[in-house]
């Protein structure tokens, strides 16, 4: 902070209020600039960091790039010396206009825009190269622009913000290289368009999009040799010899037993099926063609209900195996036995689960609820 302030030599120790209510944008380049914002700032000013909210831009009038409807850092010198805010067309730069600038008023008009060449951005990016430590600085782009006055410096340095920054680095470096020699650049008239760039996002998807096709590739083996290892782990330790008649009669009763419990749960999901369809008047087909092959929906709803996933991640690639597609069939029945599953078992599965949830529990349903979450929700006597 700049010493106490003064007015006509009398000493003001908190300020004092000539610039109350307006707001300054003061240029990097101004001479003594802490002191000149201490001054705006210890007179009720606002410094502000964007030209289009300020009310007045501050500048060096004796520099040849005051931005336009600047007016000199004298202004705010001369006001704090004689205790009362200045004229400012005293203080105007060039052709700026009198008045306050109000933050929400527009920039004065300029002439047509130049567009930039192919040229001009391979030597800005290799000037930008050679200056990799400033990069979003200011002074890199004021030397370049006093080098090259086709553009007003700061059009320079937007250009390679918004522009040349976004590009990848390797095309960046491509182009820097192409740059060839900078003092013989030639300026020509290419109208209101600037040099076609490539477009970095497309750059980026396509590469995103190679990469993403190796990883789903290289993930597909990895849950294809996941499965097999789970149907393997699955399987039934190989049966004994029966020693015994009587430990033979047993296994037989036990299959029996097995088929019989398939046999019922297939029968009440085809009774029950047949129920919602006449509940909703629509007409279900048990077995369907799908992709070339009959599918009956039973095996359909037993291959989704073991993968014991939400809807939105079952692998249709794997419900098409179980359900025994070859390999030159599989990617083509995927789309349709999920079109099928939805169009036909989906809603019904849903309403059954309904119904199965709101089911009051029974004395002893503790002890077999392990063996009836393994059943469908049809299995058990429908709400």
């Amino acid at each position: 902070m700049a010493g106490g302030i003064t007015y006509n030599g009398i000493a003001v120790v908190n300020g004092g209020q000539i610039f109350d209510g307006l707001k300054f944008w003061v240029a990097q380049r101004v001479p003594t600039r802490g002191t000149i914002v201490d001054h705006i700032q210890t007179n009720s000013g606002t410094v502000v960091l964007l030209e289009k909210q300020a009310d007045y831009l501050i500048a060096d009038h004796a520099r040849k790039d005051a931005p336009s409807g600047a007016i000199s850092w004298k202004f705010i010198t001369e006001s704090v010396e004689n205790g009362v805010v200045q004229i400012p067309d005293r203080y105007k730069i060039a052709q700026a206009p009198t008045g306050p600038r109000h933050a929400s008023s527009s920039r004065p008009t300029r002439g047509s825009r130049t567009a930039f060449t192919a040229q001009e951005d391979e030597i800005l990016a290799s000037w930008v190269l050679a200056h990799g430590k400033h990069k979003t600085g200011n002074e890199i782009y004021m030397e370049f622009g006093e080098m090259y006055p086709s553009h007003p410096w700061q059009s320079w340095r937007n250009r390679y913000v918004k522009k040349l920054s976004l590009l990848p680095h390797d095309v960046f470096l491509q182009m820097a290289a192409r740059a060839a020699n900078p003092s013989a650049l030639q300026i020509t008239d290419t109208g209101s368009q600037d040099q076609e760039l490539p477009d970095p996002t497309a750059l980026m998807l396509q590469r995103k999009g190679q990469r993403v096709q190796k990883e789903t590739a290289l993930q597909r083996n990895q849950e294809r040799s996941q499965h097999v290892e789970r149907n393997l782990a699955a399987l039934p330790e190989p049966p004994t010899l029966p020693t015994s008649r009587a430990q033979l009669v047993q296994q037989q009763k036990e299959v029996e037993e097995a088929d019989i419990a398939a046999t019922t749960a297939r029968n009440q999901f085809h009774e029950d099926l047949q129920w919602f369809s006449e509940e909703n008047g629509i007409e279900i087909m048990l077995t369907q063609q799908i992709a070339g092959q009959p599918v009956a929906l039973w095996e359909l709803s037993k291959a989704v209900s073991e993968q014991n996933l939400p809807a939105e991640e079952i692998d249709w690639l794997l419900v098409a195996e179980d359900l025994g597609y070859n390999w030159l069939d599989v990617e083509a029945a995927v789309n349709a036995l999920q079109r099928c599953y939805e169009e036909n078992l989906a809603e019904f599965l849903a309403v059954m689960q309904d119904a199965f949830d709101d089911q009051p529990e029974e004395p002893g349903a503790a002890e077999a609820e392990g063996a009836d979450r393994e059943m469908a929700p049809w299995s058990r006597t429908r709400f």
